[in-house]
């Protein structure tokens, strides 16, 4: 598959845009610093912007129950979840 030029001048404003904000992750507390983490790696790795936010959702939602901090999740993430998960697993491009 080829990527249009307007793809790549996405990706690179979401380069810049994530660049400038990383600074902005509390990397002390575990569970930003994972969601952070891999939301930026995936969207490096997949070369997908939607991919790399579904599994920081994901890893946020995950990281939360691995803390303890189960109902302290909002029920919009939990839908969220399902529908990146639905999205990650039936409809792969």
């Amino acid at each position: 598959m080829r990527y249009k030029c307007s793809d790549s001048a996405c990706i690179n404003y979401c380069w810049y845009f994530n660049g400038t904000t990383i600074k902005g992750i509390e990397w002390d507390n575990i569970v930003y610093a994972a969601s952070g983490f891999m939301t930026v790696i995936f969207m490096i790795l997949a070369y997908s912007i939607s991919n790399g936010i579904a599994i920081g959702f994901i890893t946020y939602t995950v990281s939360m129950i691995g803390v303890g901090k189960i109902k302290e999740i909002k029920p919009i993430v939990w839908i969220l979840d399902i529908c990146f998960v639905i999205f990650l697993v039936f409809l792969p491009k």
